[in-house]
């Protein structure tokens, strides 16, 4: 049975409530905006991590087709949220618009798109200088995700095979034994 709990996120006593949560099969089920949304509540890194360690299982739910254009913030969320739960051999169950190899939507699939809503503005510049300009910046940053892309599917993917499945558990056997921190609580002990 699903229920809400709260686990500590780093030392500062911040918490992070799980909404539904099965804490005998060590699961969590979020939706995407959960974890990878704006939110009134930004999750990053050290949420991530402290999820990793009070879960074995997690089930992520309604992940959209990203853009870096549209979506920079969700894209490296989602991106820091598949290589925190990799790495630390959590198994991830995933409900998405796209196979993992579409789901990111490519830099031709946008100009393609802009072209078609007849805003196909010249954000390319094959010619001339343009460092320090919007589209620069643009290009280096479609750049510089284009490898965490590459290694967010290829993780997936990897993530969907027995081996890694045989892998992971043994990842979670050696963090176990190591101390990694199991800890949390139902919500609603914690809120007195």
């Amino acid at each position: 049975m699903e229920a809400e709990v709260r686990i500590p996120v780093g030392g500062g006593g911040r918490t992070f409530d799980v909404p539904r949560a099965v804490e005998g099969a060590r699961a969590a089920r979020f939706a995407f905006e959960e974890l990878c949304g704006g939110g009134t509540q930004p999750r990053g890194a050290a949420d991530y991590m402290a999820l990793s360690a009070a879960f074995g299982i997690v089930a992520l739910e309604s992940v959209p087709r990203l853009s870096i254009r549209d979506d920079a913030n969700r894209v490296r969320r989602f991106i820091t949220l598949v290589d925190t739960l990799y790495d630390k051999g959590v198994h991830v169950l995933v409900s998405a618009a796209a196979h993992p190899r579409d789901l990111f939507i490519t830099p031709e699939e946008e100009r393609a798109a802009r072209a078609a809503d007849g805003d196909a503005e010249k954000e390319d510049c094959d010619h001339g200088d343009i460092i320090g300009t919007s589209a620069y910046v643009l290009q280096k940053d479609q750049m510089d995700e284009a490898f965490a892309h590459e290694r967010c599917v290829s993780r997936l993917l990897e993530m969907d095979s027995e081996r890694w499945v045989r892998m992971a558990q043994e990842t979670r056997r050696r963090i176990g034994a190591a101390g990694g921190s199991t800890d949390c609580a139902h919500a609603s002990e914690q809120a007195a």
